[in-house]
């Protein structure tokens, strides 16, 4: 929506899945989650399927609660599979843990089953959202998959955000940033911005490269302020 509104382009605009601000959060599986009460508000959605969409979500909340409260510790994950690597500290690991190692849910689901029985609350959460709503079910298993990058990514965006009045020198070094693509290396030499406010506002300059950029600038700037 940027790109539409601030940024323009010079080429008929196509969504490439690369130019989305951030991936990890903005994904087909969570979609109706994401989109379905904001569509409610401006009358593109109907009751029904907005009733639809607030018991799917609540089911994923169920579910994705569920497997952050099942915890055991790692001696009792490994003994399911031996050839899978643990964290050897000791402490306990969550469901969404192992999920986030790339342990399949449903080999989660029948592990704390044995463990802890058929009658834990948590496991009878689980086999019931499954049993409802099985797209749910994946959903808080994705969600959990992709929790630790999520909360890694809004830090960056935070970061990000709190720098927008950063000063870049006219004379920076573009290539100096080993991990920058040529498309975005050219555009920002092209543009020269003075400000990371500005240089986030360039048409094509991925949030990956604006987050290189905020690093080796910051970097610079707090080696030259000592």
């Amino acid at each position: 929506v940027d790109d539409w509104t601030s940024r323009g382009t010079r080429e008929p605009y196509r969504m490439f899945s690369s130019r989305v601000e951030y991936r990890l959060s903005i994904r087909s599986d969570n979609a109706d989650l994401r989109l379905t009460e904001l569509g409610e508000r401006y009358g593109v959605v109907s009751a029904e399927r907005a009733r639809a969409a607030a018991r799917r979500r609540t089911l994923v909340e169920q579910a994705g609660g569920a497997l952050d409260a099942i915890t055991l510790i790692p001696s009792r994950w490994q003994a399911y599979a031996p050839d899978l690597p643990i964290a050897k500290h000791g402490r306990h690991l969550s469901a969404s843990n192992m999920l986030a190692q790339g342990w399949d849910v449903d080999k989660i689901l029948r592990v704390v089953a044995d463990v802890l029985g058929p009658l834990d609350p948590h496991v009878r959460a689980l086999r019931s959202v499954n049993e409802e709503d099985r797209s749910a079910f994946e959903c808080a298993a994705i969600e959990a998959y992709y929790k630790p990058y999520i909360e890694r990514q809004a830090q960056d965006i935070d970061d990000m955000r709190r720098e927008e009045e950063l000063a870049i020198p006219e004379t920076f070094d573009y290539s100096a940033i080993d991990n920058l693509s040529l498309e975005d290396r050219e555009k920002l030499e092209a543009v020269r911005p003075t400000t990371f406010a500005r240089a986030s506002r360039i048409s094509g300059v991925t949030p990956a490269a604006l987050l290189s950029l905020l690093r080796v600038v910051t970097k610079k700037s707090t080696v030259k302020q000592r």
